[in-house]
């Protein structure tokens, strides 16, 4: 596998500041891993073995978040009767709700996998 830093930008036709940045994106999310070959200088890309549940993991904590932020925004507004406190309270429910299921889906692929082996 050569997928080196060179070889995607060149594959990809993208330019240098590009592929830095997604790179260091998927990094920081733990959707590829770093790795080097003996005698080569170059650094080498490959997606992490547990990118799926990484994934998962991230969106998990990016919907508690934003969730979070809605609810102290919702808390402070003061017009509680408005159509604004409404819609904001259905996307809490949007995202609570997904707070709930996200795990349980993360079971089922597992249960899905265990039964695939068997």
């Amino acid at each position: 596998d050569n997928n080196s830093f060179e070889y995607l930008r060149d594959t990809l036709k993208a330019s240098k500041g590009s592929i830095s940045g997604n790179i260091n994106l998927l990094l920081s999310q733990h959707m590829i891993e770093k790795h080097m070959v003996s005698g080569d200088r170059k650094s080498y890309y490959k997606i992490a073995i547990r990118s799926l549940e990484n994934l998962l993991e991230a969106k998990e904590k990016s919907i508690t978040a934003f969730k979070l932020i809605l609810e102290r925004g919702n808390a402070i507004n003061t017009n509680k009767n408005g159509s604004n406190h409404e819609k904001i309270k259905e996307i809490i429910d949007y995202y609570e709700f997904l707070e709930r299921e996200i795990p349980l889906l993360r079971i089922k692929w597992q249960q899905q996998k265990m039964n695939e082996n068997n």
